[in-house]
């Protein structure tokens, strides 16, 4: 099972299109029952304070609509 960081609706609209690295912007993605996740590697590869919330976050199994995964 693949694991993601499941955010609430509000803060996937706040990550929606930002850049967390040089050449990677946050791409919240909805699982199969529309919860919002984003992926393990944009939170711990993020060097910023603009989220505090994500200190908060915690991993969870993510089931991915057909031909989607979180990145």
């Amino acid at each position: 099972m693949i694991q993601a960081y499941r955010i609430t609706p509000t803060q996937a609209e706040q990550l929606v299109g930002q850049q967390w690295n040089v050449d990677d912007y946050f791409n919240p993605v909805q699982d199969i029952n529309d919860n919002w996740f984003i992926s393990q590697q944009c939170v711990d590869g993020y060097q910023g304070s603009d989220y505090p919330w994500f200190s908060t976050l915690v991993l969870e199994d993510f089931e991915p609509k057909p031909g989607s995964l979180p990145e």
